[in-house]
């Protein structure tokens, strides 16, 4: 497979949270893991359906050891480009490659974008 990306990628496990709006009233949100990270966009696994061209919102903790002195967060949304599936069911995990489309980073406490 020729190799897309534009910047290259960190392997990092840093929590995420995904934020999904199928509709105005509900909001699914879902805890996964990072697999790898970078400037542009972060790939994880995940139960869930996706398809390409979907696009959510997601939070991800930086910890104090890659950060600094306060823990940071970066929020913001982003679109789904590449969905592998990894089973044969529904409910086994998929890798889902997402791009950043817009974020923003605070310090000290976590935000909603």
């Amino acid at each position: 497979m020729e190799e897309r990306r534009a910047t290259s990628r960190c392997n990092l496990a840093l929590p995420v949270e995904i934020r999904l709006a199928p509709n105005l009233t509900a909001i699914r949100s879902f805890l996964v893991e990072t697999r790898d990270l970078s400037t542009q966009g972060f790939y994880f696994n995940i139960a869930h359906e996706f398809t390409v061209g979907g696009k959510f919102e997601f939070s991800i903790v930086l910890p104090i050891e890659v950060i600094g002195a306060t823990q940071a967060y970066v929020s913001g949304k982003a679109r789904v480009v590449r969905v592998e599936k990894n089973g044969g069911s529904h409910l086994d995990p998929s890798g889902v490659g997402a791009l950043i489309e817009s974020y923003q980073i605070r310090r000290g406490k976590s935000v909603k974008p």
